[in-house]
């Protein structure tokens, strides 16, 4: 069976799109030049945030994903980005996060972080490793990946 690929509604905002196109953007944006474990590291986080009982991060893909998506600092340009991954072609690349944006929602791909909660670009200038290296689980690719135990 071949899937349908998705695209972001054109009179939305990206915070108003549906859950697997919120999902495949945080997705695109801060793994699609990575490898696929990184692309599902990346996935894994949000869901691994909806599914904490506690509600800390929010409830539901919506929430957790738009606070995310805040966390990361997404910019305009990136919004722009993915907003219309046709027009910048980038289309290919929007097609693989999509599908796996979708077995993550349905829970088809497993966890590949260890229950993550947390992940950091290698390249991000503004991350300093030695703040929470105590909570570091894994790495794929460029992302390297933390679990942070909450306490309520």
């Amino acid at each position: 069976m071949i899937e349908q690929i998705r695209l972001p509604f054109p009179g939305k905002s990206l915070p108003d799109q549906d859950e697997d196109i919120l999902l495949t953007s945080l997705i695109f944006l801060r793994a699609r030049d990575d490898i696929p474990q990184a692309r599902v590291g990346v996935g894994c986080v949000a869901r691994n945030r909806v599914n904490n009982v506690s509600s800390w991060w929010g409830q539901g893909y919506r929430k957790v994903i738009t606070n995310l998506l805040d966390f990361y600092r997404i910019s305009e340009q990136e919004k722009n980005l993915v907003m219309n991954p046709i027009k910048n072609n980038v289309n290919d690349k929007w097609d693989e996060c999509y599908l796996i944006a979708t077995k993550i929602i349905d829970n088809t791909i497993p966890d590949n972080t260890y229950n993550s909660d947390y992940f950091f670009l290698t390249s991000d200038k503004k991350f300093n490793p030695s703040l929470i290296s105590s909570w570091y689980v894994c790495t794929h690719g460029n992302i390297r990946f933390y679990r942070i135990e909450l306490v309520e």
